[in-house]
This record gives C-alpha cells, structure tokens and sequence, in this order.
C-alpha cells in the first residue's frame, strides 16, 4: 500500500505541467519493476472529495497478449502522460467502466516481447479501447492473464465498484452526465514510493 498525501499528489502533477483537478482526479502509477510477472503491481488513484483511494491495478498488458498480440505489431502499453477528457462512461465486455472514446491516447508498441520500452519499439496515438476496468467480476484476479491488452485494469471487483461509484458522484458526472469526459493521468511509480 502508498502513502500519498494530497501535497506529494499536487507536486507530482505540477512537476509535469499536468492540470489537477480541485475535486476529481484519476491517474495511474506504473511499477517500472518486474512487468514480466504478469502480476497486479501497479496502482491507480482516484482524488474525490477531499479524500485519496487507491486500488491495486496493472497499467500494462498481461504475459498471454505480450505472446500473443493479434493483429498488431505488438501489444499496447499506454505513455505516460496526461489524456484529457479520453475517457467516457460506456461498456467494456457488457458492462459499465471508462472506455477510452473521448479523445486520442499514445502507446508504445512492444515489438520485440521483452517487456520493456526500447528503440525497437513504435509510438502510436489513435483509439485503441485501452479503457479502465475490471479483472474477473467475483473475485480478486490473481494474474492479469487476459485481462489485458493494454487496458487499465483494476484487480479486485469491489475497488473497481468503487471506483465507478466515484466516477458516477464526480462533479464530471453531476454536471455533464453521460457525456462527461474524465482525464487519466499516467505516471512512472518510480517519481513515489510504490
């Protein structure tokens, strides 16, 4: 578990120039460690009313579509970086999560299967369906296995409940309704203490 406080949240944006929110934020943190384990090792955050939640999460494809990518040249690992208003409540697999739709995001291409951004791999930007959501519906995921293809997924069903009651009470929501856009926020875990 991290210990983030709300002053360690508002520099880690600033240092960057990324916009933080007053009520409502979601960001992710990558664990830059050990992504070959196909474990839930990364984390992702949600600021809401004065209060910080975090939940335990993967912000990068499992070990099943690093080997077995499809039709593209190798699996997405969303950038770092900030991606406003991309996100839009819709449905994953059938049911409620936040689909990446509202506006473009970029990913690296892991071309050579090695679990690592290097020079053999590519950028592209464009709408992959790298939403935010759930692992299994009843219980808590033991591996990311195909859970994801580059989706942020969240391991247990109850914090992924949680989460979307979050999203559903934001000030987003409350004044836009279905056509809200939430902006995700991904950064390295290595700028806190993951």
């Amino acid at each position: 578990m991290i210990d983030l406080n709300f002053d360690e949240i508002r520099d880690l944006f600033l240092r960057h120039g990324f916009t933080l929110h007053d009520n409502f934020n979601i960001f992710g943190l990558r664990n830059e460690t050990r992504i070959e384990d196909d474990i839930f090792n990364d984390k992702i955050v949600v600021t809401s009313g004065g209060k910080i939640h975090v939940f335990n999460a993967t912000v990068d494809p499992g070990v099943y579509y690093t080997n077995n990518p499809g039709k593209v040249k190798g699996v997405a690992h969303l950038c770092l970086g900030q991606y406003k208003n991309a996100y839009v409540i819709g449905k994953h697999k059938g049911y409620t999560a936040l689909c990446q739709w509202g506006n473009e995001v970029t990913v690296w291409r892991d071309l050579n299967r090695n679990f690592k951004h290097d020079n053999t791999d590519r950028f592209d930007s464009g709408y992959f369906g790298i939403n935010i959501h759930r692992a299994h519906s009843k219980i808590k995921a033991e591996n990311i296995g195909k859970y994801s293809a580059g989706c942020q997924v969240i391991q247990s069903p109850e914090d992924f409940k949680k989460l979307m009651e979050l999203v559903f009470n934001s000030p987003q929501y409350k004044e836009h309704g279905a056509q809200a856009g939430f902006t995700y926020t991904l950064f390295s875990g290595n700028e806190v203490e993951l």
